[in-house]
């Protein structure tokens, strides 16, 4: 890779005939070199370090503008399988680097999110130290994406910001750091902040005391993708810390997204809730339902039963399906006389009976008769 020389953009950017040829086979001998380095185990990167010729090749190849965007993607997929101690810092100062508002900057980001995505696949927590410092340039990145300030590539730099997030939250998550409340960057918080600012909402305060800006309406693409790392949170969270979750979803974003109308937040939010009160029922994130229910779920048993009649009047059939799959997650651990745990109250139960009979969806009459059947016990 040392003897391959710089590309120029009229090379990168010539459309006549005669050049096709050439390019492809410039194109071949630029990856060829880094597909080899691909069947490498990532254990065999152990001993690069920062001032070695590999680590600044593929360092190069992955944060330089004028580059094919076919090798700069593997070279960030191998950058990912350096250690972390020696990839992380620069990486951060190659983020800081790059210019959004150029034309080539999205693409360069975005190769340097795969890095960073790799690197959490392959390293776990050993990138835990570096996660705070580096989710602040994704988060910002994000709520710039957000706007119609970048020349091009918006929505798809959205989604790899999204992504990135996510595979923090999981490596966050899924550690021992995070069992006693927030993770060490937060993104938990500042995730369902973004979501409900990019709705025209208002900001949750944070920590610090201070809000997100409000950012624009995006599309509907990443308003999926904010979604999935709300849902994220609520599967992947420590238990010590669902309590807190649950008013985050139940309150401040259910509530005024109800007002506002947007279906997809409140979809998201009850996926949400539906993950939580799943595992306070004593399932797992594999889908099992191995463990005891923990108390904390007859704590908020009321709340959630009147979310199920809530939605039960939704207007849309997903939100409708949510209500009654989480009834199904918390009807069979109701324990009678046991105080505000109780039984099923009578607008919870009449409001079966009318979905199971007259529901215009089969889908929501079905699962309604399925869970009149179940007694609570």
């Amino acid at each position: 890779m040392g003897l391959q020389a710089a590309l120029s953009m009229e090379t990168l950017h010539d459309d006549s005939s005669s050049s096709t040829v050439e390019l492809k086979a410039l194109l071949f001998d630029r990856l060829a070199p880094m597909l080899v380095l691909k069947v490498i185990a990532v254990s065999e990167f152990g001993a690069v370090d920062d001032k070695s010729d590999l680590f600044r090749h593929l360092l190069a190849r992955t944060s330089e503008a004028l580059e094919f965007d076919q090798v700069r993607r593997v070279a960030a997929e191998i950058l990912g399988r350096v250690p972390p101690r020696v990839s992380c810092k620069c990486l951060k100062l190659e983020m800081q680097r790059v210019d959004l508002l150029d034309p080539d900057g999205a693409a360069v980001f975005k190769a340097m999110l795969l890095a960073c995505c790799h690197l959490s696949m392959n390293h776990g927590q050993a990138i835990l130290d570096w996660i705070p410092d580096i989710a602040d340039l994704v988060l910002s990145t994000l709520s710039l994406a957000s706007t119609d300030q970048l020349p091009s590539g918006g929505s798809k730099l959205q989604l790899a910001c999204i992504d990135t997030l996510a595979m923090f939250l999981q490596v966050e998550m899924s550690g021992d750091t995070a069992s006693a409340g927030d993770s060490k960057s937060g993104i938990e918080r500042r995730v369902l902040e973004l979501f409900l600012s990019s709705q025209g909402l208002e900001c949750m305060p944070s920590q610090s005391g201070t809000n997100l800006p409000i950012i624009p309406r995006s599309g509907d693409s990443t308003q999926t993708g904010m979604a999935n790392v709300v849902t994220q949170v609520a599967k992947m969270a420590p238990l010590p810390t669902i309590d807190k979750l649950c008013r985050a979803f139940m309150g401040p974003m259910i509530n005024r997204t109800r007002a506002a109308g947007e279906a997809i937040v409140r979809c998201a939010c009850c996926q949400a809730v539906f993950n939580l009160a799943f595992r306070l029922s004593g399932g797992s994130t594999d889908g099992s339902c191995s463990a005891a229910a923990s108390p904390e779920l007859a704590t908020w048993s009321p709340r959630l039963q009147e979310l199920c009649v809530d939605l039960a009047a939704e207007p849309e059939e997903e939100l409708r399906l949510s209500g009654l799959k989480l009834l199904g997650v918390i009807l069979p651990t109701v324990h009678q006389g046991a105080g505000e745990w109780g039984r099923v109250g009578e607008k919870l139960a009449q409001s079966l009976i009318v979905a199971a009979k007259s529901d215009p969806a089969e889908a929501v009459r079905s699962l309604a008769s399925q869970l009149l059947m179940i007694e609570p016990s």
